[in-house]
């Protein structure tokens, strides 16, 4: 999967721990200069009611690419964290060369690993799922 960065600043990202409650995180690790650099970082929300039925995604990108985006999923039947990380992606102003809406963990990966490849991250890179 490749990721491109649309020109300009995209800072659209939300920290929505104060409203939301965190359900999951993905974490892109990367290697650079002999340290460990947290390059992306996503973060999975959802309200706090027991009905509660939509999923927020922030996604940020860490370093000389900085950049971010947040977007939400709801609805039933397709995986919503992959779907709500897809419109945060694209309102960080990065585009995919394929559609994770929906797709799933591995579809998720995938996506962090190109994104952190087109912010400039080379070498071994790891996805941290909490």
């Amino acid at each position: 999967m490749k990721a491109t960065f649309a020109p300009g600043e995209h800072r659209n990202g939300k920290n929505l721990g104060v409203f939301k409650e965190m359900v999951g995180s993905d974490v892109v690790i990367a290697l650079k200069n002999k340290m460990i650099i947290e390059a992306v970082t996503a973060r999975y929300y959802m309200g706090r009611s027991r009905t509660a039925s939509t999923v927020h995604a922030t996604l940020w990108v860490h370093g000389a690419a900085d950049r971010s985006g947040s977007g939400e999923a709801d609805g039933y039947g397709y995986h919503k964290q992959s779907a709500a990380l897809a419109n945060a992606i694209r309102a960080a102003g990065i585009r995919l060369d394929k559609n994770i809406h929906g797709a799933g963990d591995s579809a998720i990966r995938e996506a962090l690993l190109a994104v952190a490849r087109a912010a400039g991250y080379r070498g071994q890179m790891y996805v941290v799922h909490t």
